[in-house]
């Protein structure tokens, strides 16, 4: 759920702190804190797509691994490896309104008399969508008002962090038209998707309906096409390679290429195209689709007090299938005796599978990790509970902004229910750790994985972040070593206490106001000025600061930033911190969006210690004036909502 960058802001802080302790006036000729390309993590809401094909599904997905490990056996044989910069708005950047001439229908509405459809492509061409040998090209043309609409939605950090969702949210669905490959469809719908790691204004995720005011229209036979803008990872490998391994490995996985996606004339570059988790997956992968399907997130687990957060995908109008709640009545006794149960409700080979999947690509913000990315589906035929991935675009990470600081092994996840209690009974955790070295030697071929990286590389060419395209290379390399390392050797243990349930808890959520006076240039140039205010509540108290200063410049991550610090009477710093997807070259009001554009509050411990206190969101910078030219004036005010940390995300970033 963390972004990267928001991770790597805690380390830049370190630095603040020592910069704003100096005098006033000062600056420092060090080099700013080391800040990690922007990623942020999260999500990939489902939707529907093609029909079921002829060939096997492992198989299809798993492909590009196979090709891969086959064009590196031949080379043997014959003897023969995001955010932008800072970006001054223009008009040219936003995509301008379609002049079609037509009148399109209200946004969200239906249209009783839709324009001719436009020339199809074949019906039941799906393995053109999924095609991993080239770019499938989309051309996407809508009204510049219903873009502007769509773009803009979203949740902010303040729900999401404080676990007050709006049960009512939903994406409003508008009318567009689309060539894609070549066909061209007059009027399908379009909506933004996301939960929060994904959102963006300037490059969204999409959802197109294709039959949303035709029925029965198809594009290569999909009714629905997922669009992921792939922000938490400018690599552009995650998603797909992981998929492609949890398929290798016999795990039901979907199936992943990349498109390129322009709007309306502009061209917002390579997206995701991941077959969503629906019946036409399930038939392809089940022979059967009429089985009960879940999705998992938000912390969703076999416990009386989480089973509510599983969501039913299909036979919505029935209860929650009793295999479920059976198995978390199982998983609640005490004592080892429990595994005849398990395996009487859950399809125990494939669980295996998927869990030494998860560790092995360290997809930590799936079930066994992060109690979150999964799906469930009760198959019609054998009445047991198969699990299925689900946002893979955090994986081949060591990473985990939950687990910062605890003492944790790499060759295991359990921090959700079932794969806890089956690691804590011998015969079942060493079934498992028998799985992951299975995998080893049978999935994870470091030659076909690298194969696949450069293939990508190639594909998309300077598309790829090439220092994140290096980080992975890097982890392919390693994680064999990592893994052997506590397989060889005793089981380690998992001592990390279960997670507790999510609660609403508004009361966490706070007014920050303030205003900056400042110059464009180095962050750590401190400008004092009467015009300089910082208004924020920490610890349920107003605080009160002795001096106020603001910078702005690029962060050593090349993000536009804009701070206003402030010192306590004690002499110990509060900031308050702004990360934006760009800066208006003139007035501007800039919405703060998700992690694309968003805040931070950090405080002082001591002279050598800091914490955060939380992120800033639900609000906006008013900009009265802004350029991007060295030491051009910068000035306005901001208007936001902070959220602090619940406890046991605080522990892990240091409490204040």
């Amino acid at each position: 759920m963390l972004s990267r960058h928001a991770e790597w802001v805690l380390s830049f802080f370190m630095f603040v702190v020592a910069m704003l302790l100096l005098p006033v006036g000062c600056s420092s000729d060090k080099t700013q804190g080391d800040i990690k390309p922007s990623k942020s993590y999260g999500d990939a809401g489902p939707s529907e797509t093609a029909d079921a094909s002829d060939s096997t599904p492992a198989a299809d997905a798993a492909e590009p691994l196979a090709d891969a490990a086959v064009s590196v056996a031949t080379d043997a044989a014959t003897d023969d490896p995001e955010r932008d910069a800072a970006t001054t708005t223009s008009d040219a950047e936003v995509p301008p309104a379609a002049d079609s001439g037509a009148t399109p229908p209200a946004a969200g509405s239906g249209n009783e008399n839709p324009p001719d459809a436009g020339t199809q492509p074949p019906a039941n061409d799906d393995a053109r969508l999924f095609a991993t040998d080239s770019l499938l090209e989309i051309e996407l043309t809508l009204s510049a008002p219903d873009w502007d609409l769509i773009r803009g939605q979203g949740r902010s950090l303040n729900e999401v962090f404080s676990y007050c969702l709006d049960p009512a949210f939903d994406y409003t669905v508008v009318p567009a038209s689309i060539r894609a490959g070549g066909h061209d469809l007059a009027q399908i719908g379009l909506r933004k998707k996301g939960f929060i790691g994904s959102l963006s204004i300037h490059r969204p995720s999409l959802h197109i309906d294709v039959a949303e005011y035709v029925k029965g229209q198809l594009l290569f036979g999909a009714k629905t096409i997922t669009l992921n803008n792939s922000l938490q990872d400018t690599s552009y490998t995650h998603t797909c390679m992981a998929y492609q391994v949890f398929a290798a490995a016999g795990v039901p996985a979907p199936r992943c290429s990349f498109a390129r996606v322009v709007v309306n004339g502009v061209d917002l570059g390579v997206y995701l195209n991941v077959e969503p988790i629906k019946k036409p997956f399930l038939a392809r992968q089940f022979g059967d689709d009429s089985g009960n399907l879940y999705e998992g997130s938000g912390l969703t687990d076999f416990r009386s007090d989480m089973l509510v957060n599983f969501e039913k995908k299909t036979n919505e109008d029935q209860p929650l299938s009793p295999q479920i709640s059976q198995l978390a009545e199982v998983l609640a006794r005490p004592g080892d005796d429990i595994l005849a149960d398990v395996e009487a409700l859950v399809d125990m080979d494939r669980f295996l599978k998927f869990w030494a999947t998860e560790v092995l690509i360290a997809h930590w913000d799936g079930y066994t990790g992060d109690l979150n990315n999964f799906y469930l589906y009760l198959h019609p035929i054998t009445n047991k509970l198969v699990f299925i991935p689900w946002g893979t675009d955090a994986a081949f990470e060591h990473t985990h902004p939950y687990l910062r600081k605890e003492p944790r092994p790499q060759s295991v996840y359990a921090w959700s229910r079932l794969p806890n209690r089956l690691y804590a009974i011998e015969q079942s955790r060493e079934r498992f750790r028998t799985t992951l070295r299975n995998l080893l030697t049978s999935v994870w071929s470091e030659a076909a994985l690298l194969a696949e990286v450069d293939r990508i590389a190639a594909l998309l060419g300077d598309r790829a972040d090439p220092s994140e395209l290096t980080a992975q290379r890097n982890f392919l390399i390693n994680r064999r070593a990592e893994l052997m390392q506590e397989l060889d050797g005793p089981a380690p243990q998992w001592t990390i206490a279960d997670r507790p349930p999510l609660m609403c808890q508004p009361e966490r959520n706070s007014a920050v106001t303030g205003s900056f006076n400042t110059t464009w240039g180095n962050l750590s140039a401190y400008s004092p000025s009467a015009m300089n205010v910082l208004d924020v509540v920490l610890d349920g108290t107003r605080q009160t600061f002795s001096g106020v200063f603001a910078s702005a410049g690029l962060d050593g991550d090349g993000v536009p930033t804009v701070q206003v610090g402030a010192l306590l009477p004690d002499g110990r710093l509060v900031a308050a911190r702004f990360f934006l997807s760009e800066v208006p070259s003139g007035p501007a009001e800039v919405a703060l969006h998700g992690f694309e554009t968003y805040g931070a509050v950090v405080r002082g411990k001591n002279e050598s210690e800091y914490a955060l206190d939380g992120f800033v969101s639900a609000g906006k910078l008013v900009f009265d004036r802004a350029s991007l030219a060295s030491g051009a004036a910068l000035s306005g005010h901001f208007e936001a909502q902070l959220i602090t940390l619940e406890p046991a995300l605080a522990a892990q970033y240091g409490k204040p």
